[in-house]
């Protein structure tokens, strides 16, 4: 009796087992997928490496994304848009986004706070702006009060102990 054994040269794509995806679903192991996991844990393992090469896949990505999202942008700024309604019906006008953004601009430089609940005199971003400042002034001006405050606590306890060691002296 002759057997036989035939094993053909495996590849990447030869299937080896089976793994659950991401949606717990089967799906079969393929040799590449082993040695990739393979390549990715010993690299994790290795802090150096891995550091380098999620930088560098990172920076990848950004470009990536730039590169396909920058001529949408474009093309949505530039190329005309309808103008709608507050219904969102097309009132048959078309405009540009840069045009709509300008307009918005222009309304939030003229309109006044008090449409938003704030004071009647100050347009809306003349009240932004005085917002701002007051929540950074008051921040600073507290930090500064709470370094004022330990400086003459210390310089308090420094006279306070130089007097009590004076009236110990002159006992």
């Amino acid at each position: 009796m002759d057997i036989q054994v035939t094993v053909e040269q495996p590849d990447l794509t030869t299937i080896i087992g089976q793994q659950y995806t991401d949606d717990a679903e089967r799906a079969p192991l393929t040799l590449g997928d082993a040695v990739a996991s393979k390549i990715v844990t010993r690299l994790a393992d290795s802090g150096e490496w891995w550091d380098s090469l999620r930088k560098q896949v990172h920076d990848q990505r950004e470009e990536i994304i730039r590169e396909e999202v920058t001529p949408v942008i474009l093309e949505t700024i530039r190329g005309p848009i309808p103008r709608t309604n507050s219904y969102g019906e097309i009132t048959g006008q078309t405009t540009t986004l840069r045009e709509l953004i300008i307009a918005e601009v222009k309304r939030m430089l003229t309109v006044r706070a008090s449409e938003f609940g704030g004071d009647a005199q100050l347009t809306l971003l003349q009240k932004t702006v005085r917002d701002a400042v007051a929540h950074q002034f008051g921040k600073e001006v507290t930090a500064a009060v709470l370094e004022a405050r330990e400086t003459m606590a210390d310089g308090i306890a420094a006279t306070v102990a130089a007097a009590v060691k004076a009236g110990m002296k002159a006992r």
